[in-house]
C-alpha cells in the first residue's frame, strides 16, 4: 500500500513538473530576423570625446512587440561601439563620427544581436576657406570645419540578426 502511494506520488510530481516546463516552452515567442529595433542616444557623441573602439551608451527607444507581447522593453541598454572618429581638420575639413550597434537584452535576459549604424559628418568649409585664404589672407587656411556630432536623443534603426525564442514579460 505504501509502495503504491510512493509510486503515485512520484508520478504526480513528474507530471506536474513536466507540464510546467512544457507550458513555459509554449509561452516563448519567436523574434524573427530583421525585426526593427528603434535605438536612441542618451548623450551627445562626438569624435573629441569618443575614440574608435569606445563603447557608446544607447537605449531601446520603443518596446519591441510581437503578438502584443513585449519582447524587448523600451529603455533596455544597447551595446554599440565607435567605428570611425575623425576630428575637424585644417583648411575647413569637417569632422565625422560613426557608431555600430551590436546587441541588446530581451525581457527574459536573452542577448539579441543587432545590426545598425549611425553616422554624422560635420559641415565642410573647404571651398570658402581656400578662396578666402588665397585671395585675402593665408591665415584663413587655419580655419577648421564643423565637428561631426550625434545629438543626444537621436534615434536610429537597428535590426535583429537571427531568430530568438523569448519568454515575454508578464
Amino acid at each position: 500500500m505504501r509502495r503504491d502511494f510512493c509510486f503515485y506520488l512520484v508520478m504526480f510530481m513528474v507530471l506536474v513538473f513536466s507540464s510546467d516546463c512544457f507550458a513555459q516552452e509554449q509561452r516563448k515567442i519567436k523574434l524573427t530576423s530583421q525585426t526593427l529595433v528603434v535605438v536612441k542616444t542618451s548623450q551627445h557623441i562626438d569624435a573629441e570625446q569618443f575614440k574608435v573602439g569606445t563603447s557608446v551608451p544607447l537605449d531601446v527607444a520603443v518596446d519591441v512587440k510581437v503578438d502584443d507581447e513585449i519582447l524587448i522593453a523600451a529603455g533596455a541598454p544597447v551595446m554599440a561601439v565607435v567605428d570611425n572618429a575623425e576630428t575637424e581638420g585644417m583648411i575647413g575639413q569637417g569632422g565625422e563620427i560613426s557608431i555600430a550597434i551590436q546587441s541588446t537584452t530581451a525581457v527574459d535576459g536573452t542577448v539579441v544581436a543587432l545590426t545598425g549604424n549611425l553616422r554624422a559628418k560635420g559641415e565642410s568649409e573647404v571651398g570658402g576657406t581656400v578662396a578666402v585664404g588665397l585671395i585675402l589672407c593665408p591665415l584663413a587656411l587655419l580655419n577648421t570645419g564643423e565637428p561631426g556630432i550625434i545629438s543626444g536623443g537621436s534615434q536610429m534603426r537597428a535590426f535583429t540578426i537571427g531568430e530568438y525564442k523569448i519568454l515575454p514579460r508578464r
